[in-house]
């Protein structure tokens, strides 16, 4: 691909590493990579910014985004970066005849002990038949 090929004639140049001046912040770097790229001066910036885009959310690679700046290596520790998990899904042990619902609520069975009647009540209601357990 042409862009390809015009990128990586840059990069074995030196032309993007030449004379940069003292580095900014590492993120302002991250944001500019994304928002201004301007290594060509025409509409190869907006697709060289989406590449950039795309490395920054999966957390690898280099993103070129100026002639005068070196590249910036790309981490699963930048803020752009959206996969920062693996999920995991079990599949369900019971038959949708049986009609179980589970709910996860985020506090100690301690504190929820003494309200187990109350939240049985309050979801009973809701549904015909529950079985707290």
């Amino acid at each position: 691909m042409k862009l390809n090929a015009s990128v990586r004639s840059l990069v074995r140049s030196g032309s993007l590493v030449a004379a940069a001046p003292a580095a900014a912040n590492p993120v302002e770097q991250l944001y500019n990579a994304v928002l201004h790229c301007s290594v060509f001066g025409d509409e190869r910036d907006a697709i060289l910014a989406r590449w950039n885009m795309m490395q920054a959310s999966w957390g690898s690679g280099k993103a070129v985004y100026s002639q005068t700046m070196p590249p910036i290596d790309l981490d699963e520790q930048n803020p752009l970066c959206r996969f920062k998990t693996i999920g995991y899904s079990a599949l369900p042990s019971a038959k949708p005849e049986q009609g179980m619902v589970s709910a996860i609520i985020r506090r100690k069975e301690s504190e929820l002990a003494p309200q187990k009647d109350q939240i049985a009540a309050g979801i009973s209601g809701k549904a015909s038949c529950i079985d707290v357990l």
